[in-house]
Parts: C-alpha cells; structure tokens; sequence
C-alpha cells in the first residue's frame, strides 16, 4: 500500500475548560494516500482511519497560553489510548510530540484530550505551534533516514553541531559541509523527526529545544521550568517536504547553554 497520513489543524485558539476539552479541529492541513475521509467537520474531535490500516503512530504540537499542570492525551474510543499519553508535566506550554505505535481496528475513533489542573486555557490556533495527526506504519516505504550524534559535551547557543554521521541511508547527511544539517533528497514529501538534547549542569530554569526549516524558525519543544540542574528536553514530528528543504536545531537555556554527549537528531522518510 501507498503511504497513509492526515494532519488536522484549528484555526482560531480553542478554550480549553478546567475539567478537560476534547480539542475539535477545524480543518486539514495535509492528508496523503486518500486519508481526506479520516476526519470531517460534521465531528471534528475525532480522527477515524481506515480499515486497512492496523498500526498508526500519532503527532501532536500545541501551544497555550498558560499552564503549570497540563496533561495531554490521545484517547481511542473514549479512553487513554496505550502508548498514548503525549504529556502530563509541570510549567510547560508547548508539545511537540510522539506516540508509541498504536493498533488500530476497523472503527476505531481517537481524539486529543487537553486539561489543566490550574484552570482554563486557550490552546493557540497557530499552524507553527499546533497539529494534530497519524499515519499508518504498516503502509511505509523501505527505510531511508540518517542519524547524528555528538560525542562532545559543549556550548551550543548558535546552534547544535553534531560529530558523528550515525548512519545515513539516502543521503540526508554531509558532516564535512553542513554539521548542523539534515538535507532533503530528491522523492521525499513526508518526513518524521526526533531530536533530544541532554542538558549540561548549571543551575535552574528553562530549557528549549528549538528545529528551524530553511533558516526560520518551525518546531519549538517543551517550554518549561525545571526544578534539577540535570534534564533533557527534545521534539518530534511529521512534516511535509520537497527537495533541498533542510532542518538544523538549537537549544536555549536561561542558565547556560551547555548539552551533554547523550544528544542525536534522526530523520526517516514516510513517503
């Protein structure tokens, strides 16, 4: 089977309520492979794949206006779906997140659920800070991606640079040129990316991680306000892609900005 995958997005913020919202999306940002009947707006919390799909994996990315107690779930009909539980952290107000592979029966619906233990909130309609969406694993290409490490704990304010070409199977990496870069290749239209920082000692406060498509900024991790020196933070997810298009990624803390060698970015090709 060709490559399945929807993305649905809002377009004005949502009001989360302080007992939880299930968030209703308001249109699709992309669908590939005949995925437009996955979702309609006649019941716009649920997205529903097809029957020939039997394992999804889930994407999330959102933003809010407040939130020092946040749970974010994915639920499969009405309930936390196994593997699925995106976030539940403290002082954090982005997520840009995986889930574990899901399986999936023919009328199998799921929804993203969002709640606060402090109160209510507004979950950002920006498309840069939230989506929602899957594709289905049992449907995917020959695996094509790359993977880089750095072996070096060090200060990485203008961006991550990255010593060790983990593999690289289609050519998305050059460390002699470009060691802060994936690279599209030609045929590529959907990628996933995960990155994890490790951060280095240093004290209290925030720590981002932040992924930049073609010099602007795209993708921004866990915002929050740690309580250990010690912490790692990283992001994940899908996106839509054409030749040459290239990801670099950067980390911010209010302390320092050292990372320890514990940190890699990968990139795999879906369609």
């Amino acid at each position: 089977m060709a490559f399945k995958g929807i993305s649905v997005k809002l377009t004005a913020n949502e009001a989360i309520a302080t007992g939880g919202t299930v968030v209703p999306w308001d249109a699709v940002h992309w669908s590939k492979g005949g995925t437009n009947g996955w979702w309609g707006a006649g019941d716009p919390t649920k997205i529903k794949p097809s029957a020939d799909v039997t394992l999804l994996r889930f994407f999330v990315r959102g933003r809010s206006d407040a939130g020092p107690e946040n749970t974010v779930e994915l639920r499969k009909n009405g309930a936390l779906a196994k593997g699925g539980m995106i976030e539940r952290g403290r002082d954090s107000k982005q997520w840009c997140m995986i889930t574990a592979p899901i399986q999936h029966s023919s009328g199998d619906e799921y929804t993203l659920w969002m709640r606060d233990q402090s109160g209510a909130f507004n979950l950002s309609f920006d498309i840069l800070n939230t989506e929602f969406g899957c594709y289905a694993m049992n449907t995917l290409p020959v695996y094509s991606g790359a993977r880089m490490t750095r072996t070096l704990a060090t200060s990485q304010s203008g961006g991550i640079t990255y010593q060790t070409e983990d593999w690289d199977i289609g050519g998305w990496v050059d460390l002699d040129t470009q060691n802060k870069r994936f690279t599209v290749p030609a045929g590529a239209e959907v990628v996933e990316i995960v990155s994890h920082v490790s951060a280095g000692a240093g004290g209290f406060g925030f720590r981002v991680t932040e992924c930049k498509k073609n010099g602007a900024a795209h993708r921004t991790s866990d915002h929050r306000q740690v309580n250990d020196p010690n912490t790692t933070t990283g992001l994940a997810f899908v996106d839509t892609v054409v030749a040459g298009d290239y990801y670099e990624f950067f980390y911010d803390s209010t302390n320092n900005n050292s990372i320890a060698n514990a940190t890699w970015a990968s990139i795999r090709k879906l369609a």
